[in-house]
């Protein structure tokens, strides 16, 4: 999706009409086309609503995690910000775990990655490592 704001107008207007109110996948565009037109917060009602409701799959947990890694850099207050990543990287290693567990490289590349790469910044570093080789892993087993 490179214009989000035509993805959001496309996106909303099927979800609207009815067909696609229930759909999933539409519902995840939709909060990534804003999460990209820097509509944060909304983006991150719709996918918590989500995972509330049951779907709760790499997809959504990944960018659930992406919207709360955005807030963290919005958010002045150290502390609220650290919440916020601390949300995010939770996030990013649940999500990480399940594709480990179903064997899905796509999933366990993209969430492993951006939980290794959020160890920097909550001064993780020791855990970092094994989650880089396992990543490295993933992506290996799933190009093959």
């Amino acid at each position: 999706m490179g214009e989000p704001l035509l993805a959001y107008d496309v996106v909303s207007r099927d979800l609207s009409e009815g067909s696609g109110r229930g759909n999933v996948r539409l519902r995840q565009l939709l909060a990534l086309a804003l999460a990209r037109t820097c509509a944060t917060e909304k983006a991150n009602t719709i996918l918590k609503e989500l995972k509330d409701q049951g779907h709760a799959d790499g997809e959504t947990l990944g960018l659930l995690a992406r919207t709360y890694k955005d807030l963290w850099k919005l958010v002045p207050d150290i502390e609220i910000g650290k919440l916020h990543l601390e949300a995010a990287y939770n996030l990013y290693f649940t999500a990480f775990q399940q594709a480990e567990q179903k064997k899905n490289a796509d999933d366990g590349i993209y969430n492993g990655i951006n939980a290794a790469a959020l160890c920097q910044f909550l001064d993780r570093k020791k855990r970092q490592q094994p989650w880089l080789v396992k990543s490295k892993n993933c992506a290996i087993k799933g190009s093959e």
